[in-house]
């Protein structure tokens, strides 16, 4: 094979080497790798698992059962798009066609030009069948110089031979083959399964020392892991971008991990995460692999498309905020109030990163509490033995007793009061308990909205 600079300069497909270097003695050979081209093929193929679970791997291809994905998609036309897209992504370069059988699309597509759409709907197919070069047929390989002798140029010349004289001369596997292809004869396939965890490796043909340089090719891993999200009806809440410098995996690689406040499928904010936490590494040294590898797997049900938002979508919308501030500045620069198992006020919250899972409390106190709690209890004065801040409070609920922090030498016994001052606003306010009557201590805990 040679590329379009190489055809300019008169190389051309078949010659032997010492021809094309006399042609082109600067002309640069690689060999072929075949263990790369299978990764490459596989790793398109877990792209195209996005748009429908019945992929068929082949040695130089795949083919693809896309009949059942056709209205999710927006119809065949858009579905074929979005397919090649996906596929191009994974950085090759595509033949398609389509027909309405496995053996007819593979022979079709093997037939087609790199780039070109097809041109006729895949009921069409018998027709062009007999259209395409015999060599196409594998079982024709070894008959091909008989055939040809005989007048056989197309698959459609040998469809005219009269089968029973084919068949005894050249075998039952050419005709069952051209069969298969006309829907005559059953053609089972293997469908290509997901694997059980998703790791992508890939080894770039050129040092990268720039972010954006090296976003275009993680996009290559994310098409394999959207199609493998796809085929796993699952969401991921960790992922993790392993730098190779210099061909090294030891500790001089550099790790970005991904972590998620909920279960995400969505690769284009994905992506986003990435850009924005790739933003923030520095490249120590040329990168020549990447590894995309997910830590955290969850199992998730099918879509739900809402014609209003609801709750859910609202804390979505909330969480991937979170995600992309986390991203953008640092897991140490945004934080979340955290709940604690503890009935004191001062002590039933802390702060922690933004990442952190919060825990598994119950609340089991139903009483109404302030939005706003003091850092620390401020005294109040007191006039007629009633609590004063802006003037005389008037006490509308309570009281609520708290006794707790026996166990740490903290103890608490208060009890609570919602208060309101002459301008209207509700405090939260409370008394120390064995203190309660004439020489009473009161405090201000909180301010309610």
């Amino acid at each position: 094979m040679a590329n379009a600079a190489a055809q300019a300069a008169g190389v051309a497909t078949g010659q032997s080497v010492a021809s094309a270097l006399a042609l082109l003695p600067q002309l640069l050979l690689f060999e072929r790798d075949a263990a790369d081209e299978a990764a490459a093929l596989h790793g398109a193929a877990l792209a195209a698992l996005r748009f429908t679970p019945s992929i068929v791997l082949k040695a130089d291809g795949f083919l693809a059962e896309v009949s059942a994905s056709e209205r999710l998609f927006g119809g065949r036309d858009a579905l074929l798009q979005a397919l090649l897209r996906s596929v191009r992504q994974t950085g090759l370069n595509v033949a398609v066609d389509w027909a309405g059988t496995p053996a007819a699309a593979w022979l079709l597509a093997r037939h087609a030009a790199i780039g070109s759409m097809p041109a006729a709907a895949p009921e069409a197919f018998a027709a062009r069948l007999d259209e395409l070069p015999l060599g196409l047929l594998e079982q024709a390989q070894s008959h091909h110089d008989t055939l040809r002798g005989v007048g056989c140029r197309t698959i459609g010349d040998v469809r005219r031979l009269p089968r029973a004289g084919l068949g005894r001369r050249f075998g039952a596997a050419l005709l069952q083959e051209i069969d298969r292809a006309h829907g005559r004869q059953p053609d089972p396939q293997v469908w290509l399964l997901a694997p059980e965890r998703f790791e992508a490796r890939l080894e770039l043909l050129a040092r990268i020392d720039t972010v954006e340089a090296l976003l275009v090719a993680v996009q290559r891993l994310m098409a394999q892991l959207a199609g493998w999200l796809g085929a796993r009806h699952a969401a991921l809440s960790g992922l993790t971008l392993t730098l190779i410098h210099d061909g090294r995996r030891d500790q001089q690689a550099t790790r970005v991990p991904i972590r998620l406040a909920e279960p995400v499928a969505d690769i284009d904010h994905l992506n986003s995460l990435l850009r924005e936490r790739l933003g923030r590494v520095p490249l120590v040294a040329p990168v020549d692999q990447i590894v995309l590898s997910v830590d955290d797997l969850v199992t998730r049900g099918a879509a739900s498309l809402e014609l209003f938002a609801s709750a859910q979508s609202e804390a979505t919308g909330i969480s991937r905020l979170i995600e992309k501030l986390v991203a953008r500045l640092g897991p140490e620069a945004v934080q979340r109030v955290q709940p604690l198992a503890d009935h004191r006020p001062e002590r039933a919250l802390h702060l922690c990163s933004a990442e952190a899972a919060p825990p598994a409390i119950r609340q089991s106190v139903h009483a109404l509490r302030p939005a706003w709690l003091l850092e620390r209890p401020t005294p109040l004065r007191t006039r007629q033995h009633k609590p004063v801040f802006d003037g005389p409070l008037r006490l509308l609920a309570g009281p609520e007793r708290i006794e707790a922090g026996w166990w740490d030498d903290a103890l608490a016994t208060r009890d609570y009061f919602i208060a309101e001052n002459r301008a209207g606003q509700l405090l939260w306010v409370y008394a120390e308990r064995q203190v309660l009557g004439k020489d009473a201590v009161w405090y201000l805990q909180g301010l309610f909205g």
